[in-house]
């Protein structure tokens, strides 16, 4: 489709497998042109969502409590928005610097470089196979920590290439995040709210406190080496359930 298919994008919906942190889940982003992008994930007793509007940042953790993103997640979150909504593609569009590096040697592989400074958000350097010019890494250059994408899988969803499979690390493969695309939905029916601190404050998830704290004191009775939890499940009380430590 080229450029004229990516500019007549209004936004996308990408559902996701996610691996990370040693757990397994869901992800679903969600995108507007022409840098808005939503995130949800859930990784089991991990659940949170991220939104940018175009100017702010903002989180949802798995009590519903939000908080405004700042430094590196919000530097991240900034880039994301631009890769994913292909954004990069047209600096006279999203405003930024260009500074192209030529062939790089990166892995043993020669990538063409090329460096963008964004108006807003962290530095990135993108790389592109020299032989189809799809963008197969970026770097994302933050003031706190560095962050590594690979992409990879590349499918074609009503004239535009998607990649379908893609690893984020920064570093510590322990804490490599890697994502499958399993469905793209091209111009969602969705509007700007969507992504504002408005709809934010709406999230939702099924698991939290019930004061909306993000923590609270919960007494513990000792059986022996055991130790058990007075809880209620459902409105009936008195029931004790056995918390495993992981020891």
């Amino acid at each position: 489709g080229g450029r004229d298919r990516i500019l007549a994008l209004t936004g996308a919906q990408i559902s996701s497998t996610v691996k990370a942190f040693g757990l397994e889940g869901r992800s679903v982003t969600w995108t507007r042109a022409p840098n808005l992008i939503r995130n949800e994930l859930d990784l089991g007793f991990i659940t949170q969502a991220a939104l940018f509007d175009g100017e702010t940042a903002w989180k949802v953790d798995g009590n519903q409590r939000v908080s405004r993103l700042e430094g590196q997640d919000r530097e991240e979150l900034v880039g994301r928005a631009m890769v994913a909504s292909h954004l990069y593609c047209f600096p006279e569009i999203n405003g930024s610097i260009y500074r192209y590096r030529g062939p790089t040697k990166v892995g043993g592989r020669t990538l063409l470089c090329l460096e963008v400074s964004p108006p807003e958000g962290a530095p990135a350097s993108l790389y592109f196979d020299s032989a189809t010019c799809r963008l197969v890494r970026s770097e994302i250059r933050s003031r706190e920590l560095d962050s590594v994408t690979t992409y990879g899988d590349f499918r074609e969803v009503d004239g535009v290439l998607f990649p379908f499979f893609s690893r984020m690390s920064t570093g510590d493969p322990r804490f490599d995040v890697e994502t499958r695309v399993e469905s793209v939905t091209l111009d969602p029916p969705v509007d700007e709210r969507f992504f504002t601190l408005a709809e934010a404050e709406e999230v939702g998830f099924d698991c939290r406190l019930a004061n909306g704290d993000a923590a609270e004191d919960i007494p513990l009775q000792l059986a022996t080496d055991l130790i058990l939890l007075e809880v209620a499940v459902n409105g009936v009380e008195g029931m004790h359930f056995l918390l495993d430590t992981g020891a």
